[in-house]
């Protein structure tokens, strides 16, 4: 939504009058309203001003309070507000330094505050009106793949406001936009990269918060179809190859803004079984996505996605993606994260895959960041470089680690829990006899001193199984060798 000015407010308001020295003055102007506030006879006068606020005062409200007007000008020079409207007052009988408005009315200032208020609630909502209607027709044309000059000219049409992209040159540099007047009508410039310029206008002012929400919006859109139409043109092996080195923390320092990576963006990294998965995926989750094909990692293949920051979803929704791919194919997403953050998303991913690709967790499409996708494996992943995880899984598993390195005891412990302690189903699962498996959780009972059919141990050895993929330790490792010999209560 964009902000209400000053400015705006005098277009819409015309009987307020701006009455100071520098009233031109386009910084002064460009303050953002709140809402109004008037000052009353009662107590308190005013109520805690937050910045932003129109004050309106009347000669009668001052003379109840026993103040005079420049010890309140003075008081609200101190505070975050935006303007002072003085009702009915002569501007020769008030010279004040500070900023005031005034207006020829006989209403109380309650009265004026509620007309200025109400004055605003309109305005916004039909911003906020408008600006939808324009973002859909942005979003429409961006998921249709229009080309950036196209997306200008649809906004315009939307907006019902001039807007046309432009060549950057000396009188108009694309490092800095600007507000002209020519005629009682506005222009808008902003910039567009590094060599192009979004103009928009004529508008009349009144218009001038939907014009600069406009700008906003169609700018955006055309950034985003500028760098999609970039990054289609055939690159090579090059770039794809640097960006595999990026995400494997192999590359020099200064390699994302070679590869034209903006830092403001967000960014998750994807793996999945073929290229044609990655560009799929992309496709569905939404016009506002970018893919960065990465080259491949131990055979899977990978990317980059990347959201414009006003346009990244709050929540990742991969469900039509998991109806698209297909028999046999996967993909798995990280956590969101920023541009510093790609060499460990890119370990998200991968820690993921290898989970998927070991039947640790199921389904074809997996998001690091969602619950339902991941379990408890993303929340201990966390903790990974945590020594009380290392030591809750060493403690638990200690022994069964010992007198099987195989991984025989543990691997049955897995299935039989994954089965719900059903004993017939974890001997069909493993394909041993049901004499076999209760041998082996007898076993298991006796080396860890907790009863694996007791469901009361179940959390626990869930726990301590899947800390100890997330650690990936060697199991004849001990985590507790560094921690010194036994307390006194471990030998008793």
């Amino acid at each position: 939504m964009a902000e209400v000015v000053l400015a705006d407010m005098l277009a819409w308001m015309p009987s307020l009058q701006p009455v100071w020295g520098d009233r031109e003055d386009p910084t002064w102007l460009a303050q953002p309203i709140s809402w109004a506030v008037a000052a009353r006879s009662g107590t308190p006068m005013l109520p805690v001003l937050r910045g932003g606020e129109i004050v309106v005062v009347s000669p009668r409200t001052l003379r109840d309070q026993g103040i005079g007007l420049r010890q309140f000008a003075a008081d609200l020079g101190r505070t975050g507000f935006t303007a002072m409207v003085l009702i009915g007052v002569d501007p020769g009988d008030a010279l004040l330094d500070t900023r005031w408005l005034r207006l020829s009315s006989t209403k109380r200032p309650s009265e004026v505050e509620g007309e200025i208020n109400r004055l605003l609630t309109e305005q916004r909502g039909l911003l906020y009106s408008r600006g939808t209607d324009l973002g859909r027709t942005l979003l429409s044309a961006l998921s249709e793949g229009a080309e950036p000059a196209a997306i200008a000219a649809l906004g315009a049409a939307a907006a019902a406001i001039p807007i046309e992209l432009k060549e950057a040159d000396a009188a108009h540099p694309s490092d800095q936009g600007f507000l002209a007047q020519e005629g009682g009508r506005l222009y808008l410039s902003v910039p567009i990269g590094e060599y192009q310029r979004l103009q928009v206008g004529p508008f009349q002012p009144a218009d001038r918060a939907f014009a600069n929400l406009s700008a906003e919006r169609v700018g955006d859109a055309v950034v985003t179809a500028l760098r999609r139409a970039d990054l289609l043109r055939p690159r090579g092996p090059a770039r794809a190859a640097a960006l595999r080195s990026l995400l494997l923390g192999e590359a020099k320092p200064g390699a994302e803004s070679a590869l034209g990576l903006p830092a403001t963006d967000r960014y998750r990294v994807a793996i999945a079984t073929a290229k044609g998965v990655l560009r799929e995926a992309g496709r569905l989750l939404g016009p506002g996505v970018v893919l960065h094909e990465a080259e491949d990692v131990s055979d899977a293949s990978v990317a980059v996605f990347e959201w414009c920051a006003p346009n990244r979803p709050g929540q990742l929704r991969v469900e039509r993606v998991e109806r698209a791919i297909g028999t046999g194919e996967w993909l798995v997403v990280s956590d969101e994260v920023r541009l510093a953050g790609l060499a460990n998303a890119m370990d998200q991913a991968r820690f993921a895959a290898s989970l998927l690709a070991d039947g640790e967790i199921g389904g074809q499409v997996v998001v690091f960041d969602a619950v339902n996708r991941l379990g408890v494996f993303g929340l201990l992943y966390r903790l990974r470089a945590d020594p009380d995880l290392i030591r809750f899984v060493e403690r638990t598993l200690a022994e069964l680690r010992r007198e099987d390195p195989r991984g025989v005891l543990r691997q049955t412990l897995r299935v039989y829990l994954d089965a719900g302690g059903v004993g017939v189903e974890t001997a069909a699962r493993l394909g041993i006899h049901r004499n076999t498996l209760s041998y082996r959780l007898r076993r298991i009972a006796a080396l860890s001193g907790l009863d694996p059919a007791d469901p009361k141990h179940w959390l626990t050895y869930g726990m301590a199984l899947a800390g100890e993929r997330v650690l990936n330790r060697e199991p004849t490792k001990s985590a507790l060798e560094p921690l010194g010999a036994a307390t006194d209560v471990e030998r008793e």
